[in-house]
């Protein structure tokens, strides 16, 4: 049911800060290429590439099996936001890092739209 979807996000993302709830939907919206409110391989993989942690298709299954995926099995926006909350939580140190430069590629694809 939809209720319940926007409830179960809504859970997730009080469990984030405001500005890492913030970061996390513009990081997914950018990825999200053709904007179905999922991520496939593909979107997934370039997220992390920007991230400059390669995925394996080990931990793509990996991720399909342990978060919310949709029907095609793509990360669902709620699967999303649960996978940086769990890798901020073990890996606090890391996820900085791969904030840090997650955030110089979308500022560099920003400028480049400005242009």
């Amino acid at each position: 049911t939809d209720n319940a979807a926007n409830e179960e996000i809504t859970s997730t993302q009080a469990q984030l800060t405001e500005h890492g709830a913030k970061m996390c939907t513009e990081i997914f919206n950018r990825f999200d290429v053709d904007k179905d409110d999922a991520l496939c391989w593909d979107e997934l993989s370039a997220l992390n590439a920007a991230a400059g942690i390669p995925l394996t298709r080990s931990a793509y299954t990996w991720v399909q099996e342990k978060f919310e995926t949709n029907q095609d099995g793509n990360l669902t926006r709620e699967g999303y936001f649960a996978l940086f909350l769990d890798n901020f939580k073990l890996s606090p140190n890391l996820m900085y890092r791969d904030l840090v430069r997650l955030n110089k590629v979308l500022a560099a694809t920003d400028a480049d739209a400005a242009e």
